[in-house]
């Protein structure tokens, strides 16, 4: 379950992963609504991977989400002005919602 939750983490950023690599983050505000994200991501990944190798209880996703989902929500917001003033972070957009979805589902898991 461990395994397929980290692959579910790291499929829900690639929206986000594929426009940095490719450069389209050039705006500070991109690369802001990538950073933080990204924290959201890396969070997740801790998490799931602390509670796969039982360093962390599980009831323990409502404080790891108390930090998480405000990152994706600021994340999503900061891409969605980004899209509108350049046309660019669909993908931060993307993430965004899909980084809330999973860290609501993490909470719902206990």
């Amino acid at each position: 379950m461990t395994s397929i939750l980290l692959a579910a983490v790291v499929g829900f950023g690639l929206p986000v992963w594929i426009p940095f690599v490719r450069g389209k983050y050039s705006a500070k505000l991109l690369q802001s609504a990538f950073f933080l994200i990204f924290l959201s991501q890396v969070l997740q990944f801790f998490f799931v991977a602390a509670v796969g190798t039982s360093l962390i209880p599980l009831y323990y996703s409502g404080r790891f989400a108390a930090v998480g989902v405000p990152l994706c929500i600021v994340g999503g917001i900061l891409g969605l002005m980004g899209w509108m003033r350049q046309l660019h972070g669909m993908g931060c957009i993307l993430a965004g919602i899909l980084g809330v979805f999973v860290w609501l589902f993490l909470v719902s898991m206990h």
